[in-house]
């Protein structure tokens, strides 16, 4: 069909959250466009941090048996631009634990694996997290990553390490997090190589 009623069919729909739930600086507009009988014309997508990936059921479970993770996910807090806990249901993050067995390159018994999603901006986890332990900025996937770690903290004993790594989203990031036998850096580093890439393209 040609002419004006073709032309009435096609329409813009516009998705959005109040500005009194989510903070101006990550408030997202998707904007989709019905292109049938359209001329073809498209419009990007651009998705906000929590579209598209959930982290307690996304990841694959051949990558979570080389891990030597357990397949059955721990729900986690997530957390707001402010680093505060996040009451948002779609804000979603889990908590990976060992299975017994692995090696210092994979999980082990005690050790743990966080994959979460947050508002937090990468300006805000730089500043709050680049003093006093090693830290470095880099890329993955063609997306911004901090690394910091690894490091001990006072309340762990033994040989355990902690890491914690932030991917930049639209409107957030991707963190993820470990403590465990060895160096927890280098085992969270392949972890994001797997787990970044399953993160929808235009979030």
């Amino acid at each position: 069909m040609n002419g004006p009623d073709a032309r009435k069919k096609c329409r813009v729909i516009r998705l959005g959250r109040s500005a009194m739930a989510i903070p101006a600086t990550v408030l997202v507009i998707i904007t989709v466009m019905a292109v049938a009988g359209c001329g073809g014309d498209k419009t990007p997508v651009r998705l906000s941090v929590k579209s598209g990936f959930d982290p307690c059921r996304d990841v694959p479970s051949s990558a979570l048996n080389s891990w030597n993770a357990d397949s059955t996910p721990v729900a986690a807090p997530s957390s707001e631009s402010d680093g505060n806990t996040s009451h948002d249901p779609e804000l979603k993050s889990c908590e990976y634990d060992g299975n017994s067995g692995g090696s210092e390159q994979e999980l082990t018994l005690g050790d743990s694996l966080y994959v979460g999603l947050t508002r937090e901006s990468l300006d805000y986890f730089h500043r709050e997290h680049a003093g006093g332990e090693p830290y470095r900025d880099t890329e993955i996937d063609g997306r911004k990553m901090e690394i910091k770690g690894p490091y001990s903290t006072t309340n762990i004993q033994g040989r355990y390490t902690t890491c914690d790594i932030y991917v930049q989203m639209n409107g957030g990031g991707l963190l993820l997090a470990s403590v465990k036998v060895g160096d927890a850096c280098r085992f969270l580093t392949d972890v994001a190589q797997t787990v970044v890439p399953l993160l929808p393209a235009g979030s």
